[in-house]
């Protein structure tokens, strides 16, 4: 009996052994693997950086204080219905006038939470937009790239606040927004700079210094039952003394495939002075929509969302 217990403890002590051997040549392998991919000199990890890191600032840019089809407007989406962007937030309707959005491609680098509520439905609807990002990850990310490699990114966590006053007037819909960014910065930020970059300066001069304000005018229309036509025109007022003012106006063209799928695209223009002067750019824009109903919906409510 006792020659039977000890064989089983020496068969488990083997096995316990060959386990432990395993694993540690699996963690041997993934330690290599890992610095083959953070080894300095490694120029594919380097390109990778860079294109997740341009990648992420465009989707930002383009989803920040911008006004988009139609998630800028007073106008939520109905409870269960999802909309997937390619560059802009993933947007679903938790209920009658409720909706959460983040951005799907940003999210593992800049992690990013917003809500949207409508408070007055009707002739007039208002709503309020609170958002949360945290773009330190991101940032660090990018040192050597979009900051010094010596810098010392501190944590910032900003907060967008919006009011949307919607209204019909004749064909077309029209929305007011009026809002303010502000962050909090924890640490040190030795050698960290500024994104003196056209479009991207007034929406992350709140990095640095607090605050900045913008408002901006938004008009929806139908033109066809397969094209939809947005146009709209934004304000930026930052606090930094050499980028104080921004003006941007947007011109897109939604084109509905069908009620799953559409396809947008216009051109982006901004004008703005920054620490070189005064600056005109114009961007192109292409974005693609997915869209997806709650199971059981017949097309109701379809018309809050143009």
């Amino acid at each position: 009996m006792n020659r039977r217990l000890q064989g089983r403890c020496h068969c488990e002590k083997n096995k316990a052994k060959r386990n432990f051997s395993t694993q540690s040549r699996f963690s041997q392998k993934l330690k290599r693997l890992l610095h083959l991919f953070l080894a300095r000199n490694d120029k594919r990890r380097k390109n990778t950086l860079k294109l997740l890191t341009a990648l992420c600032l465009f989707s930002f840019a383009f989803s920040g204080a911008s006004s988009n089809w139609p998630s800028h407007t007073a106008v939520p989406l109905f409870k269960g219905q999802k909309e997937i962007w390619m560059f802009q937030p993933f947007r679903i309707g938790i209920g009658g006038n409720s909706e959460i959005s983040s951005h799907p491609i940003a999210f593992f680098v800049m992690p990013n939470f917003a809500i949207k509520h409508r408070w007055i439905s009707g002739k007039w609807q208002i709503a309020t937009r609170h958002s949360l990002n945290y773009p330190t990850p991101l940032l660090r990310l990018g040192r050597g790239f979009i900051q010094p490699s010596t810098a010392e990114v501190p944590h910032i966590i900003t907060n967008d606040h919006q009011i949307l006053i919607t209204k019909r007037i004749g064909k077309p819909f029209f929305t007011l927004k009026i809002g303010v960014q502000t962050a909090l910065r924890f640490g040190n930020s030795a050698d960290f700079q500024n994104f003196d970059l056209p479009i991207l300066t007034p929406r992350t001069a709140v990095f640095s210094e607090n605050p900045t304000f913008y408002w901006g005018i938004d008009a929806i229309t139908r033109l066809s039952p397969k094209f939809i036509l947005i146009c709209d025109l934004d304000h930026f007022i930052t606090a930094r003394d050499d980028a104080k003012l921004a003006l941007e106006s947007k011109t897109m063209i939604v084109w509905k495939k069908s009620h799953k799928f559409s396809v947008i695209g216009g051109v982006k223009l901004s004008v703005g002075n920054y620490p070189w002067g005064d600056e005109f750019q114009m961007v192109p824009l292409v974005d693609l929509v997915w869209k997806f109903k709650k199971r059981g919906d017949k097309g109701k409510n379809r018309k809050r969302n143009y």
